[in-house]
């Protein structure tokens, strides 16, 4: 489970839009059906849980590389 931010400040908030697949979607509206919560407040919460639990993933010393194979 995560957690919901404490006093989130929004007089600076910032905005993104994105697209999820299909499935994604799905699971999105099915999260925020048992939560509670609109669409986007999952989002906001499940990315900001991701971000306080992966903080610096890509510049971290322990990162497996993946090749790319969408060519």
């Amino acid at each position: 489970m995560f957690r919901v931010m404490d006093n989130p400040n929004f007089s600076k908030s910032f905005f993104v839009t994105v697209r999820f697949d299909e499935e994604t979607n799905l699971k999105l509206i099915n999260a925020k059906n048992r939560s509670g919560w609109c669409k986007t407040y999952e989002v906001r919460e499940r990315l900001h849980d991701h971000l306080i639990k992966f903080p610096d993933f890509y510049n971290a010393e322990m990162v497996e590389v993946i090749p790319n194979n969408f060519d």
